[in-house]
């Protein structure tokens, strides 16, 4: 079962010792974590599909209607056959041009547009699996360091000459080693992914 926004902030404050809340709020965890959503969406985003019809007799079809997408991985023509039939496409602004030749195509026909889409979590939704919800509590942490390290590196040290230095050394380290599990855990290929669809 997926993680909900508040456990996951919640495991966000256990991983920077600060379970509290004293140190980082919530609304400041939340907000880190927002933008490392979306950077652990270029990496690893999730596959979706929508149904697009034709326009007219063209081979052109809009993306439109399509919130969020980041890039168009798949063009299924015609649909629900057995096999699938993936058809060459070329991505223009906000079309899709179907590189194969269709002796005819109407406005009734329609295509799948398999596409990559940033993860959510809000509330009780969450797309992400289970690996890349330990990713996202881990980078956001590591930024939470770094970010809080450069701000106070420059104030009256009380715990000795480097106490912040030494912190940000230790959110790039912990960066370091969730970047590599991040990139190490690409999945790229369309037919290893497609059994994930949401």
């Amino acid at each position: 079962m997926a993680w909900t926004e508040a456990q996951i902030i919640n495991r966000i404050s256990t991983a920077l010792n600060d379970s509290a809340t004293a140190i980082w709020g919530t609304a400041t965890v939340a907000a880190q974590m927002e933008l490392d959503i979306r950077l652990l969406s270029d990496y690893q985003p999730q596959l979706a599909q929508a149904t697009v019809s034709f326009a007219g007799t063209a081979r052109e079809l809009s993306l439109a209607s399509i919130a969020d997408l980041l890039d168009v991985d798949e063009v299924e023509f015609p649909i629900d056959k057995h096999p699938k039939r993936y058809v060459t496409a070329s991505r223009r602004g906000g079309s899709v041009i179907l590189d194969t030749y269709l002796p005819s195509v109407s406005s009734s026909d329609t295509a799948y547009i398999w596409y990559s889409a940033p993860h959510t979590v809000s509330g009780s939704t969450n797309t992400l699996d289970r690996t890349q919800e330990g990713i996202l509590v881990e980078l956001v942490a590591s930024h939470l360091l770094q970010n809080i390290s450069l701000d106070r590196i420059e104030s009256i040290n009380i715990g000795g000459a480097d106490t912040w230095r030494s912190y940000i050394t230790a959110g790039e380290r912990r960066e370091q080693k969730v970047m590599s599990r991040l990139i190490g855990g690409i999945t790229s290929k369309f037919g290893v992914r497609y059994p994930d669809v949401k």
